[in-house]
């Protein structure tokens, strides 16, 4: 949550509306603290925060989850929607598309965490045991919706900052995008396959 926080603070300072910054700034920072809230709250009570309808207090706790999230994937979306808009920007074109292409990556494999809540799971095609990848833990035996999910999260930063430090021309960051679009869309495509990406 925090380096979301930053990373769209960094957006949003590109927007000419004040009023614009004052309401995203507002919507997003709302809603990723009651998701680190409810994190925490059902960590500390020793339960898992995601997919838990366990009880009638840990199915209000997921749906409150699943709520916020999705009020936070309509602001990113219509955050996404402004930048296309805006036509105007005090940073070079290249650049602009950068910001532009990570957002859009990022609402468009959002689908990965809806599909996700939906199932009630991250794995597909098996029973999820605890073991994985190591450092992401990442399932070897069946397929998982996270890597997707995790592609779509970080496109945030990644386009952005290759358009800003390795890029210089506006068709170099659209070619990348596309392929990390298409690279994401295949790690979904597997998952939902239930087909490890090391299988």
């Amino acid at each position: 949550s925090g380096i979301s926080i930053w990373t769209l603070g960094w957006f949003l300072y590109h927007l000419n509306s004040k009023t614009q910054i004052k309401l995203f700034s507002w919507l997003i920072a709302t809603s990723l603290f009651i998701e680190t809230t409810v994190i925490f709250i059902q960590s500390y009570r020793g339960v898992p925060s995601h997919f838990n309808n366990s009880d009638p207090f840990n199915s209000m706790m997921n749906g409150l989850l699943f709520s916020v999230m999705l009020i936070f994937l309509i602001t990113i979306s219509y955050l996404t929607l402004i930048f296309f808009k805006q036509k105007k920007m005090p940073i070079s074109q290249h650049y602009t598309w950068g910001l532009r292409m990570g957002l859009l990556n990022f609402v468009i494999f959002s689908i990965s965490g809806i599909i996700m809540f939906a199932k009630m799971t991250h794995c597909i095609g098996g029973i999820e045991n605890g073991e994985g990848m190591a450092l992401f833990n990442w399932s070897h035996k069946h397929g998982d919706l996270r890597i997707a999910h995790f592609m779509g999260v970080h496109a945030l930063q990644i386009i952005p900052l290759l358009s800003y430090y390795l890029f210089t021309k506006k068709i170099q960051v659209i070619n990348f995008s596309i392929l990390y679009f298409l690279a994401t869309l295949s790690f979904l495509i597997l998952a939902l396959l239930g087909i490890p990406i090391l299988g």
